[in-house]
């Protein structure tokens, strides 16, 4: 879709610190996050919320939680993470592409959810090449 921030980064016209990708999905770390690590998996298909999914391919999206979170905990050194995904404006979703989001926790952590940092180029590129390289460890599914 035409000014669409996600799908100009599923087109290549807009850089992301790319952790995963496949046929159909996309995951990258999150431009501005709340905590380092915060990642987002997307369907490279643009859908503004879930619904208009249907259940089998949000079913498939929900289905890279399970692969991308533990190597996420790993590459923060985290020990448990957030899983988030809004639908609409009203519910605070900003960029209208339907998205996941996993988020790092640490016990006894605070967040807010509303200060949001951009992490240097050299952070975001640690993070990529430790969860890349966890993925890659991995057995096939």
């Amino acid at each position: 879709m035409q000014g669409c921030v996600f799908c100009d980064i599923v087109g290549g016209r807009r850089d992301a610190y790319i952790l995963y990708e496949d046929d159909t999905h996309m995951a990258f770390l999150d431009r501005y996050p709340v905590v380092p690590g915060h990642a987002l998996i997307i369907p490279k298909a643009h859908h503004s919320t879930i619904v208009e999914m249907g259940p089998e391919r949000a079913g498939r999206l929900f289905a890279l939680v399970p692969l991308l979170a533990p190597a996420i905990l790993h590459a923060t050194g985290t020990v448990a993470f957030n899983v988030g995904q809004n639908n609409g404006e009203a519910a605070k979703q900003v960029v209208p592409h339907v998205h996941v989001h996993i988020i790092p926790r640490r016990p006894k952590d605070r967040i807010n959810w509303n200060a949001r940092a951009i992490p240097d180029a050299e952070r975001f590129g640690e993070m990529v090449k430790t969860v890349r390289e966890y993925l890659a460890r991995q057995p096939a599914t």
